[in-house]
C-alpha cells in the first residue's frame, strides 16, 4: 500500500488541529474561537497545498499498518491511558481532568474549600473525548481517548517512516523502547546505598524520562509533540515552522523551549520563509489567547538548577552525569560519519549540535515548573525524540552489518549491549504495568484501575484530600483579574 506524504500530512494536521479548535470553541468567546480556528484551518490548507508540489510516497503493507496500530494500542493501554491498566502517580490527575471536562462547563471553575478557582492547564488533547463525553458519557470518552492516543502513535511512526524513506519495524521498536542509560549508574548507586527510588530519578533535578514513561505520565503532551517533531523532520523548508510551534504551544508550552533551535535551523537556509501566513498568524493567535491562561496556577516554582543542590560541586557532578548518561552516550553513538544512512538523510554534525546538544545544554541551567523540573523534563521532549529515529536507523545498520559479516564482532556486540541497557527502563516499566494490571483484574474483579478514583474530581476534594493535593492541583484562585478571564474566556 502506497502512502503519499500529502495524505499523511493532511491526516496529521487534522489530528493536531481538531482538538485545538474544539478547545477554542469550548473555552473562549465565539468570535475569538472563530478567528483562531479559521486562521488554523487556513494554515493547514496552505501547508497541505504546498505538500502537493513535492509529494513523495512510501510503501507500507496493510499488515504492517494493522500491526503498528495494534502494537501502539497495546502499548498505550499498558501505559495507563484512560486508566484501564496499572498506572503511575500522574493518572489520578489525568482521570480527574477528563471527568471534570465532561462534568463542568468550559472553562472549568471549581468551588474549593479556599474559594472559587479556575482549572488552568493545557488540556487540548482531551478536548475531543471530553466533548463526546458530554453527549455519550465518560465511558465512551475513555475509549475515544485510548484510540486517539494510539492513532497519534501510528501517525508518528508513519511520519518517521517518511523521514527514513521507508517503514522498518526498528522505528516502531525504538519509539517504544528509546530511553537513556539509567541502568549504568543505578547499580553503583544501589551498592553504595545512595539511591533506591524510581529508575529515572537518580540524578536529582537533572533527568530525562524515556518515551514509555512520557506516555505513562504526560501522553497529552508527548504524543502530539512527537508527531510535530516527525513532521518537522520531513519539512524541506521553514514555511511551516510557525504553525508547528503554535500547535506545540497549545499542547505542551514547555516543549517549545526545546524546539527553538530546531525551528531556527529549519528557517536559517532561507530567512524569507519566516514571512508566511503559517509562520505568523496562528502562532500569534495561540500566544495571544493562551499565554495568560497557561501562566495561571498555584504550583509554579523557579530557581537556577544549582540552587537545588547542597553545594556547587554536587551540581557539577550531577551535570556531568547528565551529560554522559542522559544524552552523551547516544550522541556519540549516533554522531554522523561517512557513508551512514543518517548522513544521507541530511542529519549533519551541525544538526546534532544545534538541534539536540544546544537545547539540552541551556535546559539544564534553570529549574522551572511544578514539583519536578518541567522545563527540562518537557523541554527535552523535542531534542530527545529527534534521537529516536536516529537510534532506529543506527540499529538497522548494526543488524545489517552483522548479517553481511555473518558474525557479530566485538564493536557490534558493544553497540547492541548499549541498546540492551537503554531498553531496560521501558521494559521494566511495562513489566510492572502488565503484572500490576493482571493483579488488578484478577484480585479485585474490577474492570478498571481503582486508584483512578483517588481524586475523582478536583471539584470534590474536601478535607484531608484537599490539603494533601493542594500544591499539585492545576488551578488558579486569582483568575478573575487575569487578561484571559477578563477579555477572552466564555
Amino acid at each position: 500500500m502506497k502512502i503519499r506524504f500529502s495524505s499523511f500530512l493532511l491526516a496529521a494536521l487534522i489530528f493536531l488541529a481538531l482538538p485545538v479548535m474544539v478547545f477554542f470553541f469550548g473555552t473562549v468567546k465565539f468570535p475569538v474561537a472563530l478567528v483562531c480556528s479559521a486562521v488554523l484551518g487556513v494554515s493547514v490548507f496552505f501547508a497541505y497545498k504546498e505538500s502537493l508540489s513535492s509529494d513523495p510516497e512510501i510503501t507500507v503493507s496493510p499488515a504492517s499498518c494493522i500491526i503498528i496500530f495494534a502494537v501502539s494500542l497495546v502499548w498505550v493501554f499498558f501505559c495507563g491511558v484512560s486508566e484501564y491498566s496499572w498506572t503511575t502517580a500522574d493518572h489520578p490527575y489525568r482521570a480527574a481532568i477528563l471527568n471534570d471536562l465532561i462534568e463542568y462547563d468550559w472553562p472549568v471553575i471549581y468551588s474549593l474549600p479556599d474559594g472559587q478557582a479556575a482549572f488552568a492547564y493545557y488540556y487540548a488533547f482531551w478536548a475531543v473525548p471530553a466533548a463526546l463525553g458530554k453527549i455519550f458519557g465518560l465511558g465512551l470518552a475513555r475509549v475515544v481517548l485510548l484510540l486517539q492516543t494510539s492513532l497519534g502513535i501510528w501517525l508518528t511512526v508513519i511520519g518517521l517512516s517518511f523521514f527514513r524513506k521507508k517503514y522498518t519495524p526498528y522505528i516502531l521498536a525504538m519509539v517504544i523502547l528509546f530511553s537513556t542509560f539509567d541502568y549504568i549508574p543505578l547499580p553503583l548507586l544501589d551498592i553504595l546505598h545512595l539511591y533506591d527510588g524510581p529508575f529515572e530519578g537518580w540524578n536529582n533535578a537533572l533527568n530525562i524520562h524515556c518515551n514509555t514513561f512520557q506516555v505513562m505520565n504526560v501522553f497529552n503532551q508527548s504524543v502530539p509533540g512527537w508527531l510535530i517533531v516527525s513532521l518537522m523532520l520531513n519539512f524541506k523548508n521553514g514555511k511551516q515552522v510557525g504553525l508547528m510551534g503554535g500547535l506545540m504551544f497549545c499542547y505542551s508550552p514547555w516543549a517549545v523551549f526545546g524546539m527553538i533551535p530546531f525551528a531556527l535551523y529549519k528557517l536559517f537556509p532561507k530567512v524569507s520563509d519566516i514571512l508566511t501566513f503559517r509562520n505568523i498568524a496562528f502562532p500569534g493567535c495561540a500566544l495571544l489567547v493562551l499565554t495568560s491562561y497557561f501562566t495561571l496556577g498555584n504550583s509554579m516554582t523557579s530557581c537556577f538548577t544549582y540552587e537545588k543542590y547542597d553545594n556547587f560541586a554536587l551540581y557539577l557532578l550531577s551535570l556531568l552525569c547528565f551529560a554522559v548518561f542522559e544524552a552523551g552516550i547516544w550522541i556519540l553513538l549516533l554522531y554522523p560519519r561517512k557513508k551512514t544512512a543518517i548522513s544521507y538523510l541530511g542529519i549533519t554534525r551541525n544538526f546534532i549540535l544545534v538541534c539536540i546538544v544546544l537545547p539540552l545544554v541551556y535546559l539544564t541551567l534553570y529549574d522551572l515548573g511544578g514539583l519536578a523540573n518541567d522545563l527540562l523534563l518537557r523541554g527535552s521532549m523535542v531534542p530527545m525524540f529527534i534521537l529516536t529515529p536516529l537510534a532506529a536507523i543506527k540499529l538497522e545498520e548494526i543488524i545489517a552489518s552483522i548479517k553481511k559479516a555473518g558474525s557479530i564482532g566485538l564493536p557490534n556486540a558493544g553497540k547492541l549491549l548499549l541498546y540492551f541497557i537503554t531498553c531496560l527502563t521501558p521494559f521494566m516499566l511495562l513489566l510492572a504495568s502488565v503484572t500490576g494490571t493482571i493483579q488488578i483484574y484478577t484480585t479485585t474483579g474490577f474492570d478498571t484501575n481503582p486508584d483512578r478514583y483517588e481524586i475523582g474530581s478536583f471539584g470534590s476534594l474536601t478535607g484531608e484530600k484537599y490539603e494533601a493535593y493542594y500544591d499539585t492541583i492545576p488551578v488558579s484562585f486569582e483568575y478573575e483579574d487575569s487578561f484571559f478571564f477578563k477579555y477572552l474566556s466564555k
